[in-house]
């Protein structure tokens, strides 16, 4: 997974979130004025990232295996990723957080 500038376009490291469990808030609300950008994943099954709860609106689905998403995906401000799956639920998560 890149880590540096050069390759994502981030100015530090690749951070990395994991959950096993079904409707888990896989990475927490960053914060006030600050995004969370998804730069990838790894899965045991299809997947599907929702915003602030197991309910909230889809912001992406990844199958099983290694993602690496066509471009970074910006989830909206202050927001919360969720795990959400069916049959062996796993997931890590390589993201960064910015205030841009």
């Amino acid at each position: 997974m890149a880590k540096y500038f050069r390759e994502v376009g981030f100015e530090n490291v690749a951070l990395t979130a994991s959950a096993s469990t079904n409707g888990t808030s896989i990475i927490a609300a960053p914060g006030a004025g600050l995004s969370i950008y998804l730069l990838g994943a790894s899965t045991f099954d299809d997947i599907r990232l929702t915003e602030t709860n197991g309910s909230g609106a889809t912001i992406v689905t990844a199958g099983a295996g290694m993602s690496n998403f066509p471009s970074t995906i910006k989830v909206k401000e202050n927001t919360a990723v969720w795990l959400i799956g069916a049959g062996t639920v796993g997931a890590t998560l390589f993201y960064y957080v910015d205030n841009s």
